[in-house]
């Protein structure tokens, strides 16, 4: 049977790609994710999205927030249309100034924006 040898500078690369990737597990278990943060900031400070069922850019803004979705302010409009009636367009933003923000955007942007 041959034998193989791995070379101190490859086996020290794997070990370093190992111990980095069990830091970073760990750091998600313990930290929450970025995104989650993020969609728990933005409700904290009132920011609301209003969106409905079936809009292809409301499905697509709420995948980029994947499970940290639920810890959003969501109102429906097609449930409850007199909260939508500033509304024209979904997915829109509303910050506490009344600030609208209409179409879908990207989570750094939206951390910008709401200081999150």
């Amino acid at each position: 049977m041959a034998k193989f040898k791995v070379s101190k500078s490859v086996r020290n690369t794997v070990l370093v790609v190992f111990i980095a990737v069990i830091l970073t597990f760990l750091f998600f278990k313990l930290f929450g994710s970025d995104v989650e943060s993020l969609a728990k900031c933005m409700s904290s400070k009132g920011i609301i999205m209003y969106g409905q069922e079936g809009c292809p850019a409301c499905i697509q803004q709420k995948e980029l927030f994947k499970d940290a979705f639920q810890h959003l302010t969501y109102v429906d409009c097609r449930e409850t249309p007199d909260l939508c009636a500033h509304v024209e367009f979904t997915p829109t933003w509303e910050f506490p100034d009344g600030e609208l923000l209409v179409g879908k955007q990207e989570l750094k942007k939206l951390a910008d924006l709401s200081g999150c």
